[in-house]
């Protein structure tokens, strides 16, 4: 008989895994102690040799689903422990140290059939949860992750619950959210124009009317729905605005309150089988939608993007006029982005015993305005929402931790994230180096912040746009928390370069009130650095980094680059032409506007405004405009920006010639590039030398041609994409194909890319190829350029769990370990 000590770090506190080394513990008739000891599980064991080293490899094995164990530290030291004749939880304890904070994790399926059965306790209680499910992150006051220190502590166990919590043979025995109809929050609705005098802010009045709490306040909710009605819900991390995503009168409704006139809604189905009848979802993406993680997946759906189900009507509003249920939710679009209820109260939204007849969809959106943050409370909807929803339904357990949904896409079989928060965040990114411990405030758009220490990466959630005062009150507030709770004190805040950014000057106050080190990263280079973290490589890389905007090192809008990079710099070696962008911010919604410059940089003005009305790209008067800009060089500016092409290109072939949302017409260029795509590959498997073949090989002779040589100017390698540019025009013009158009445009981009790459690798002798940016949340970009690398025998490198927007920004600041500035 022997004592070994033993700490477990990883996503080991708050997801159930002390009562489980408890009750394996019993199992194997094991004596000692488990408790939260700071960053790390301490469990002291005593037993035979065999019996602890199987208890050991057990502890692997048979962990609970949500943890997330990353090594098991043991004392192997003789003598000197007590040994142990049972075994117990002991309390917590709090030190400095790696510390690891569980993820919100949904409604486990155990749960989901006690909601629903009569005989239950928790027979329709909202707030129904287990030790494998439930709030975490978003109710968590400090750390470590005990009731007490949750906003849960506002609600003292009755004796039936608190006798679950304490048996360790109970799936509650634990469970820190625990509660039932008798001792948990309880849910109210009100009307958003008859808000009461106290509305509670999430702390209920005592005079609430009965009949607006708890099952009625559920009934009324899933009524207004019903009825064509907007909902504020409260759901883990924030309010969702709901609402029936069949009706297409209700979902206009909600596009107008929201200005929002044609960005896709999110849409939560019943159950996986009725998402099935409206997306295509393979074993991967099922997987995906049932994780414990719930994120919103981005998936083809079935019927036709645009025609003959969705007409515009003479109020300029869309209309269904087929059988295919919530296609207005995305027009014109062929993707849904879709989910499943993770939270009781999304369940029961969908399924109670009362006189309501529910859709078996519902659009759920970021309960926001554009730019700011979700709301987490009563007063923020009552401020933010009160002009877009007709009634709240809300709760008491107060929201101490912002969580919006995380949003991905499938590719290859493997997430590949757009937005990452609820379900990932705050699971760190790992990376052994012992460098200073850092806070990095990211871009300022998608907004993240990284924390980090001792090679342990923490990124935030998404926040929103610092344009908006709520979001930078919101990003100083959850900085502050994860701070105190990781018990991390940076010795150094990192920022971009950007001299006018609102998350700059954040991290300069930072930096003087904390007498810290301040360093200010170049914004390609820094999402050079992410995609390089979350894969762990160390060694230099060749960094494509395409995006829409990124201050460069000399003044101008940079975008489409070819970097050099390790983790103490970088050399710019290539970019795109550069080109004249006009109109300053407008140029990012309004794509004419930089087709419009182009023109005017690569022909004759006459020659450019004879392009101009062929394309029918403007009216005289902003065709007049822009000419004086570019003239008397007002309001333009030198751009290398990937993002703005693809909005040029967009506008040029009459796709998309102005924006209601940022990335929109890049959005539809691809699209009709991948219905080119499709369609040339399903030729390509039945006729050898035809379809998709056929046209790469094309478009590789195209690109052969000496228009198309990479140049050099002032030492830096120039991507040709002016001629692309013309290539475009002159097509169309002639009568070319639009989708093919789209397609070719795709292909020549990555086969420039490509090449630039390999002229990189041949100078460098770097072979690794790193593609960021958030033009690669195109997955056909990505998808032709990762092909076209490989044909030239390079590596390339992306992003999985982190977004290759400016939402993973932050992780490539912290992981920067280069000299100060």
């Amino acid at each position: 008989m022997k004592t070994q000590r033993m700490r477990v770090f990883g996503v080991v506190q708050g997801v159930g895994f002390r009562p489980f080394v408890k009750r394996l513990a019993d199992e194997m008739g094991l004596g000692g102690t488990v408790r939260n000891d700071g960053p790390y599980v301490e469990i002291v064991v005593s037993g035979d040799d065999s019996l602890i080293s199987d208890f050991k490899e057990r502890l692997e094995t048979d962990a609970p689903q949500a943890a997330m164990i990353l090594r098991i530290d043991v004392d192997h030291s003789q003598g000197r422990e007590k040994v142990y004749s049972d075994f117990s939880i002991e309390k917590s304890r709090s030190r400095k140290g790696q510390r690891y904070i569980s993820p919100d994790i949904a409604t486990c399926s155990k749960c989901v059939q006690e909601l629903y059965d009569p005989n239950n306790r928790r027979y329709l209680h909202p707030f129904i949860n287990c030790t494998n499910c439930g709030p975490r992150l978003t109710v968590i006051r400090s750390l470590p992750y005990d009731r007490e220190q949750t906003s849960m502590a506002d609600f003292e166990m009755c004796d039936e619950c608190a006798a679950e919590y304490e048996d360790v043979s109970d799936r509650r025995f634990d469970a820190q959210p625990l509660c039932c109809p008798h001792c948990g929050p309880r849910v109210y609705a009100f009307d958003i124009k008859d808000v009461p005098e106290e509305y509670g802010d999430d702390n209920l009045p005592a005079n609430w009317p009965e009949d607006h709490m708890d099952g009625a306040a559920i009934t009324l909710a899933r009524r207004k729905i019903a009825e064509g009605g907007i909902v504020a819900v409260k759901g883990i991390g924030g309010f969702h605005l709901a609402c029936d995503a069949t009706n297409p009168e209700a979902v206009n409704r909600l596009r107008r309150k929201k200005r929002r006139p044609d960005k896709p809604l999110a849409i939560m189905g019943k159950n996986i089988d009725v998402l099935k009848r409206v997306c295509v979802i393979d074993n991967d993406a099922q997987d995906m939608l049932t994780s414990a993680a719930r994120p919103i997946v981005i998936l083809p759906r079935k019927g036709e993007a645009v025609g003959g189900n969705i007409i515009m009507n003479t109020d300029g509003e869309l209309e269904l006029v087929g059988d295919l249920p919530v296609m207005f939710c995305a027009p014109g679009n062929p993707n849904l982005g879709v989910f499943l209820p993770y939270s009781p109260v999304h369940h029961l939204l969908f399924d109670y015993p009362d006189d309501v007849e529910m859709p078996e969809y519902l659009v759920m959106t970021s309960g926001n305005v554009s730019g700011a943050p979700v709301a987490t409370s009563d007063a923020e909807v009552i401020d933010m929402l009160s002009g877009i929803c007709d009634m709240v339904l809300s709760n008491n357990r107060e929201i101490l931790v912002r969580a919006d949904d995380s949003v991905l896409q499938m590719y290859e079989g493997k997430p590949y994230m757009i937005r990452r928060s609820r379900g990932f965040a705050p699971l760190p990114v790992e990376n052994e180096d012992d460098t200073e411990s850092v806070l990095a405030v990211g871009g300022e758009l998608k907004s993240t912040f990284t924390l980090k220490e001792e090679g342990r990466y923490y990124p935030s959630s998404f926040i929103g746009e610092l344009s908006d005062v709520r979001t930078r009150d919101a990003l100083e507030s959850m900085i502050d928390f994860f701070s105190s709770s990781l018990h991390i004190e940076p010795e150094r805040v990192v920022c971009d370069l950007h001299p006018e950014y609102i998350s700059g000057g954040l991290a300069r106050a930072i930096a003087t009130r904390d007498h810290i080190r301040l360093v200010a990263l170049q914004h390609h280079f820094a999402h050079v650095l992410s995609c390089m973290a979350e894969n762990a490589v160390t060694d230099p890389v060749l960094g494509l980094a395409l995006d829409g905007t990124g201050f460069g090192a000399d003044g101008n809008i940079w975008g489409g680059e070819l970097l050099r990079v390790d983790r103490n710099g970088y050399q710019r070696l290539y970019s795109i032409a550069p080109f004249s962008q006009m109109g300053g911010d407008a140029a990012v919604l309004q794509g004419w506007r930089v087709a419009s410059g182009m023109l005017l940089d690569q022909y004759t003005h006459s020659d450019a405004h004879m392009h101009e009305v062929r394309l029918g790209l403007s009216s005289e008067a902003e065709w007049e405009a822009v000419s004086v800009m570019f003239e008397q060089n007002v309001r333009k500016v030198t751009s290398t920006s990937c993002g703005r092409l693809f909005d040029a290109v967009s506008a040029i072939l009459g796709i998309c010639r102005e924006s209601t949302f940022e990335g929109e017409a890049a959005m539809k260029l691809q699209f009709a590039a991948q219905r080119a795509y499709r369609d040339l590959q399903s030729l390509n498997s039945r006729y050898a030398g035809s379809g998709i073949d056929s046209v790469r090989e094309r478009v590789r002779q195209t690109v052969d041609d000496r228009e198309y040589t990479i140049r050099r100017e002032r030492g830096l390698g120039i991507i040709p994409t002016d001629a692309v540019f013309r290539y475009i025009i002159d097509s169309y013009e002639s009568g070319g194909d639009v989708d093919m158009l789209a397609l070719e445009f795709h292909m020549m981009l990555a086969d420039l890319f490509s090449r630039a790459c390999h002229e990189a690798a041949q100078e460098s002798g770097i072979r690794t190829v790193a593609l960021t940016g958030g033009c690669f949340v195109n997955t056909l970009l990505l998808r032709l350029t990762e092909d076209a690398l490989r044909r030239n025998m390079l590596l390339p490198i992306r992003h999985h769990y982190i977004s290759p927007n400016d939402g993973g920004l932050s992780l490539g600041q912290a992981y920067y370990e280069g000299p100060v500035d």
